[in-house]
């Protein structure tokens, strides 16, 4: 028996197709890459917009020429798209030879459907889906931790189609890291319609992602990790904390931000606003500096106005993303948007999603032009005529020529050029990183058993105790805010901003003159000129590792290891 699997849409829909082909395997079927030459025809679908949609529906009429030839074939549609009473209505009406129409949680059902349509003697045993895994790729693995929604933006088909959201438990999740880990996989991505929110569903409260991210943390390996899709509203300042603590973890990050307008992102209901995501933003920044952002935008949302769209590229030019996944607005049915009333033409919509993006390619070319002449980790993913495909701990892609095929291989490289968004470098070495990642370990160790870090950390208890201080911080914000919120108003008060000011300089004042402000600062001082002396070793101890192997960071700011 042969089977052929097309999947469309998300890359949770191709972690479902890995344990789909793992379920048809252990049910004795090989797999065919044409479906003229199959005996099963499934399709796992995507309806995050019509256009998805329509892609299935065209290749619909395909298989019906296929059926027509070989009336024995068995044709199965599952995935988000059929979870939708209209088009399991439409199908059913207009694609009658279609077999099976199954939902998102569909192997279980599948298998026992299978078992009778081909007669089978055998059973698949009593598995979890990701049990059944067959990966298609030998060091690159997809791990989702949570499934479904609970947002419900208002333009979104997700939580009706994928459910509320469910986690999984943490140690399945710890025990599946590991088992890849062992089997030399080199980039890991946690899964999710928002892995942020994983953990809010669990009986166990205290595990959230931060304290998910902190566990596989634990677990070491020389592997590089990723996550996809986070939500503004989710991402919190123990999520950023975590994530500069861990070693793994790439420098790139996917926060979707869909429109600079509070107004329309109040209509879409996401739950923050433009102020609150680039706090998050200045956060990240602040705390990893080498990260590169991505995110997802919408253009033309019923009713946006041009004062809108101008806040959205506002917003763009500000925070300097990589790249953009940009989408003309596609109202699905049944979600709260595809009600509201829309007046924008689509051939303004078109307009304006060509002005957005013609700004992005100013802003990516710009922040391509400042990575020339520095080094990166890469990956070695494939091979293009006498090119190799690498991609960067920033996600993105590297082409190299003249260089030995070591797929699945860390590589430092040197970026040389870029065209077209891709960039063009060459390999300075092959990165061998467990060695210099214990000596790295050995100086953290230093580091905390030293006394300067221990009266440090102390100094800094005894100023979070003290209640003058905290007085004066508390007073200290509220008349930051207050002068912030003057500063905003467009009726400015220029006497009221003066007398604000001075007040926060007299509060300050009288913070710098406390005790343990003062035990804190000069603790402080000894502990940065400690970390000086530390960065002193690692360029003697580590010098002949990183000529011979690279550091195995990803410090955009650093030549120095090439």
């Amino acid at each position: 028996m042969k089977a052929y699997i097309k999947i469309y849409g998300c890359q949770q829909n191709e972690a479902d197709g890995e344990s789909l082909r793992g379920m048809l395997k252990g049910l004795g079927f090989g797999f065919v890459n044409s479906a003229h030459e199959a005996d099963f025809i499934i399709f796992n679908t995507c309806a995050v917009r019509h256009t998805a949609e329509n892609k299935v529906l065209g290749h619909l009429g395909e298989l019906k020429k296929i059926k027509d030839l070989n009336p024995k074939l068995v044709i199965a549609l599952c995935g988000c798209m059929t979870e939708q009473d209209s088009i399991k209505e439409r199908i059913f009406k207009h694609y009658s030879f279609i077999d099976i129409v199954l939902g998102t949680n569909f192997l279980k059902e599948l298998d026992e459907i299978l078992n009778k349509k081909f007669s089978l003697s055998s059973n698949n045993p009593q598995k979890k889906n990701d049990e059944f895994l067959i990966r298609q790729n030998k060091f690159k693995a997809w791990v989702p931790i949570i499934s479904g929604c609970n947002n419900f933006c208002s333009y979104c088909i997700v939580p009706y189609v994928r459910g509320r959201e469910k986690s999984k438990d943490s140690n399945e999740i710890l025990n599946e890291i590991k088992g890849l880990i062992s089997k030399n996989y080199k980039d890991i991505t946690l899964l999710g319609q928002n892995v942020n929110s994983y953990g809010k569903d669990l009986s166990n409260k205290k595990m959230s992602f931060a304290s998910l991210l902190r566990e596989i943390n634990k677990v070491g390996g020389d592997y590089i990790l990723r996550f996809m899709t986070s939500h503004p509203k989710d991402f919190t300042d123990e999520l950023i904390d975590v994530l500069s603590e861990t070693q793994n973890f790439c420098r790139h990050i996917h926060l979707p931000f869909q429109s600079g307008s509070n107004r329309i992102l109040k209509m879409m209901n996401r739950g923050y606003t433009r102020e609150s995501y680039l706090e998050i933003v200045r956060k990240i920044r602040g705390k990893l500096p080498e990260t590169i952002l991505t995110s997802d935008v919408i253009v033309g949302f019923p009713g946006e106005t041009e004062k809108d769209f101008k806040d959205t590229l506002s917003l763009i030019s500000e925070v300097g993303f990589i790249s953009l996944f940009s989408f003309i607005y596609s109202p699905r049915e049944g979600t709260a948007a595809s009600k509201f009333p829309d007046f924008v033409e689509r051939q303004e919509k078109k307009r304006r999603m060509e002005r957005l993006l013609k700004l992005q390619r100013e802003i990516s070319r710009k922040i391509l032009d400042e990575m020339v002449g520095l080094s990166f980790c890469a990956l070695v993913e494939s091979k293009k005529g006498n090119e190799i495909l690498a991609r960067t701990t920033q996600n993105l892609i590297v082409e190299i020529k003249n260089c030995e095929y070591l797929q699945g291989k860390l590589l430092r490289v040197r970026i040389m050029s870029h065209e077209h968004g891709i960039l063009k470098g060459e390999v300075i070495n092959v990165i061998e990183r467990e060695e210099i990642l214990k000596k790295a370990k050995d100086l953290n160790l230093i580091i905390q058993q030293s006394n300067e870090f221990l009266k440090f950390i102390q100094s800094k208890s005894e100023l979070e105790k003290d209640l003058k201080y905290k007085a004066y911080r508390e007073e200290f914000d509220s008349k930051k805010n207050q002068l912030n919120e003057e500063m905003a108003n467009e009726h400015c008060d220029s006497k009221k901003v003066s007398s604000l000011s001075e007040d926060l300089r007299i509060i300050f004042g009288k913070m710098q003159k406390s005790e343990s402000m003062a035990n804190f600062e000069n603790s402080r001082r000894d502990f940065e000129s400690l970390i000086s002396e530390v960065t002193s070793m690692v360029s003697s101890c580590l010098i002949d590792d990183f000529t011979r192997s690279g550091c195995g960071g990803s410090c955009v700011s650093c030549t120095g290891c090439g």
